[in-house]
């Protein structure tokens, strides 16, 4: 069913989870790299927010974030819904723009 590919999407991370470390470009930071934690990854590879203000702060904070390290985000699948059950949009945050469907 759709709510259990929904799930599963989101599972993806735990089950491959990165070992990745990025070059930390911030002339400000103490230490060359950053491994995002778990969590992080998670989340970098596909959340779920409850309504779009949501994804807009959820953003932002994510862009921030990176910044500190000298990164950029990378496009990430968005799930927007009040639960996993009733998702009515689906984002994908890049550059140039979102694309939605």
């Amino acid at each position: 069913t759709r709510t259990s590919n929904i799930i599963k999407i989101i599972l993806i991370p735990f089950l491959v989870p990165t070992k990745t470390q990025i070059k930390n470009n911030n002339s400000k930071s103490n230490s060359k790299f950053w491994k995002p934690s778990l969590s992080e990854s998670v989340s970098a590879f596909a959340t779920h927010v409850t309504n779009i203000i949501k994804f807009q702060e959820d953003l932002t904070q994510r862009q921030d974030r990176y910044s500190q390290h000298g990164s950029s985000i990378q496009p990430f699948i968005t799930f927007v819904g009040e639960d996993i059950q009733s998702i009515h949009t689906l984002l994908c945050p890049g550059k140039p723009k979102v694309l939605a469907f």
